[in-house]
C-alpha cells in the first residue's frame, strides 16, 4: 500500500436525462374558470363574487338581484350627495339675502331718523 494515495477518486456519474413531460397533459384552462367559485353547505349555496360571499337561492339566482341593488345603492348615494350640495347652496343664498335685507333695513331706519 502506498503511503501517499489519493483520498478521493473521481466517481463516474451517469449522464442526466432530460425530463420528458409528454406523459403529463397540458392544462388548457382559463383563469375565468377559477373566478367562479361556489360553496355548498348543506342546503345553502354561496358564490364568491367581487370579493365577498353571496348566498344564492336554488331555482332563482339572487346574484342579479344583488348587483341590481348595488347599482341602485350607488345611484341613490350619488343623488343624496347632490341633494346635500343643493341644500348647502340654498342655505348660502338665504344667508346672503338675509344679510342684505338686514343691512337695507338698518339703512332705512337711519334715513327715517334723520
Amino acid at each position: 500500500m502506498p503511503l501517499f494515495s489519493k483520498k478521493s477518486e473521481k466517481i463516474s456519474t451517469l449522464p442526466q436525462r432530460k425530463l420528458r413531460l409528454s406523459h403529463v397533459p397540458f392544462l388548457n384552462e382559463e383563469i375565468d374558470d377559477f373566478k367562479k367559485v361556489s360553496l355548498n353547505l348543506g342546503n345553502k349555496e354561496f358564490k364568491f363574487i367581487e370579493g365577498s360571499w353571496i348566498a344564492v337561492t336554488k331555482g332563482t339566482s339572487s346574484i342579479d338581484d344583488v348587483t341590481k341593488l348595488k347599482h341602485k345603492i350607488t345611484h341613490l348615494e350619488e343623488e343624496n350627495n347632490l341633494n346635500k350640495i343643493k341644500v348647502e347652496v340654498l342655505l348660502d343664498m338665504l344667508a346672503e339675502n338675509m344679510s342684505t335685507v338686514t343691512t337695507n333695513s338698518e339703512k332705512s331706519k337711519k334715513i327715517i331718523k334723520n
